[in-house]
């Protein structure tokens, strides 16, 4: 069920006393891949038919649990397909009865750009995001199953950085939209970085009348040719430089420009 308030889910039902037991006492199972600062190298397919087949859209997790309740996550988005894709993953951590003591959503709305064409020369595009999580001891202590399946639309978790993402400059474009819909057939907002010329499209639907609509295809839109972007209500701020953001109509403030 979807829980749109759902910040950090950290199911305790420990049997520590008050006084938490000193790891190294009873940390069972102990060679748990990704615990005790082992790394765990998890696929999740994002297409395919389930079975393995089919498989070009996929995000890599390379996931780590330190003792102190560090999680460093960073995950790369892998696509062999000519058609963009945006998503994120959701981790679920089991004790040892494989009852969930903490789940983790990433940004849904991360996105990677199509592959170019093979004539052009053009091979799998990657594109990797930095992901650090803190959970506590006591979970890294318990902690004895991994799970890790797609999200789609939950919202990313709290404990998610959010402000200045790796690499920004500045304090980001701000882009802020005063109107948004279906104003003519093929009404697009584009976000292009004019230095690689790389660009990517998002056509606004009949049900597209929000302005919250708009950032989000914005961001859709920037994401996906490599930008970081943070939606603030009815705007947008995209970090990095060479950005470039269009529409046929008017979408946007003149004061954006």
């Amino acid at each position: 069920m979807k829980n749109n308030g759902l910040k950090l889910a950290v199911l305790l039902t420990l049997a520590f006393p008050a006084a938490h037991r000193a790891f190294g006492q009873d940390c069972s199972p102990a060679q748990v891949p990704g615990k005790h600062g082992t790394r765990n190298i998890y696929r999740v397919p994002l297409n395919g038919d389930g079975h393995g087949h089919g498989i070009s859209h996929s995000i890599w997790v390379d996931f780590t649990m330190f003792d102190d309740g560090r999680i460093e996550a960073p995950l790369k988005y892998d696509n062999d397909s000519k058609e963009p894709f945006c998503g994120g993953v959701h981790i679920r951590l089991g004790a040892i009865n494989n009852n969930a003591i903490a789940e983790f959503y990433s940004d849904p709305h991360q996105c990677v750009a199509g592959r170019p064409l093979i004539s052009t020369g053009g091979g799998p595009v990657e594109r990797h995001v930095k992901w650090s999580l803190q959970t506590t001891s006591e979970v890294a202590c318990r902690y004895a199953h991994l799970y890790i399946v797609p999200n789609y639309d939950h919202p990313a978790t709290a404990a998610t950085p959010m402000s200045n993402p790796q690499g920004a400059s500045g304090h980001g474009m701000l882009v802020t939209f005063q109107s948004c819909g279906y104003q003519a057939a093929g009404l697009k907002v584009v976000c292009a970085n004019t230095a690689t010329g790389m660009s990517n499209a998002r056509l606004l639907g009949v049900n597209d009348t929000s302005t919250g609509a708009c950032v989000n295809l914005l961001f859709q839109a920037c994401s996906a040719i490599g930008y970081n972007c943070r939606s603030e209500g009815s705007s947008l701020r995209i970090y990095g430089s060479h950005i470039n953001v269009t529409a046929s109509g008017p979408v946007f403030t003149e004061k954006d420009f």
